[in-house]
């Protein structure tokens, strides 16, 4: 239930998709693709209020965009707008809707200094990113 809540509130975020959706996959673990949206900055967005992952649990000191993401197909610039976000069975729904929420003003920062999203939102063919 946690997942497709947050899954569904965070697909609400223009120019997302979650990463192996149709997959068979953890039930506590969603990985999204947030377009323009580059992981490092957004991870700095957060001032250490929620610990999110820009890639698999094992190369979590990896600056390299995570194998399986490349292994999926996802160009380098994509997965690197890309979040592991893990949760457990303690997780609450408070903590859901405040993760969503942090992710959401993150994106919209992010992408308000992103020179590329506004290019893209201007018309531009930005279709390798």
């Amino acid at each position: 239930i946690l997942q497709s809540d947050l899954e569904s509130k965070l697909l609400t975020i223009e120019n997302s998709q979650i990463n192996g959706q149709k997959a068979l996959r953890l039930p506590n673990t969603t990985n999204i693709y947030l377009r323009f949206a580059e992981n490092e900055q957004l991870l700095s967005t957060f001032n250490q209020n929620i610990a999110l992952s820009t890639g698999s649990a094992c190369s979590s000191e990896d600056a390299l965009p995570s194998h399986v993401l490349t292994a999926m197909h996802l160009t380098e610039p994509q997965a690197k707008s890309c979040l592991r976000i893990s949760y457990g069975k303690c997780t609450t729904q408070e903590e859901i809707d405040f993760t969503v929420d942090a992710i959401i003003a993150g994106v919209q920062k992010v992408r308000s200094e992103s020179p590329k999203w506004q290019m893209f939102k201007q018309g531009y063919d930005m279709s390798e990113y």
